[in-house]
C-alpha cells in the first residue's frame, strides 16, 4: 500500500473512531462516555498499528487517541456545561471538525510528510 492509500486509511479511521465517541457521547449510548472513547481509541491504535510506518507509530498513536479523547468526549461534556441548549449541538460539531482537521493536518506534517534533507 502507497503512502497516500495509508493516509487517507488512517486519516478515516480517526474520524470514524471520532464519530464514534462523539454519537456515542452525545446520545448517551453507553454507561459513561469513557466506554466509547476507550472503544474508538482501540479502533485507532490498531489502525495505527496497521497502517502507520513503524517509525511513526508513537506519534501518530499520540496525535490520533488525543483527536478522539479532545473531539468525542470532552469537546461535548464542556459544550454541554457551558453553552445554551440551543447552540450546544452546532458548537460542539464545529469544534469537534476543527480538532479533527487539526489533527489530521498534523498528521500529515509529522507522520507522512516526507523529510526533505
Amino acid at each position: 500500500m502507497n503512502g497516500t492509500l495509508q493516509e487517507a486509511g488512517y486519516g478515516m479511521i480517526i474520524i470514524g473512531g471520532t464519530a464514534l465517541a462523539l454519537v456515542a457521547t452525545m446520545l448517551g449510548l453507553f454507561v459513561t462516555p469513557f466506554l466509547a472513547t476507550g472503544l474508538a481509541s482501540g479502533l485507532v491504535v490498531v489502525g495505527t498499528i496497521a497502517l502507520v510506518p513503524r517509525k511513526a507509530w508513537f506519534s501518530a498513536g499520540i496525535i490520533g487517541v488525543s483527536a478522539v479523547v479532545l473531539a468525542g468526549m470532552l469537546v461535548p461534556r464542556v459544550m454541554l456545561e457551558r453553552t445554551a441548549p440551543g447552540l450546544m449541538m452546532p458548537l460542539t460539531l464545529s469544534v469537534s471538525i476543527i480538532v479533527v482537521v487539526a489533527a489530521v493536518t498534523t498528521l500529515h506534517y509529522v507522520t507522512f510528510q516526507p523529510r526533505v534533507a
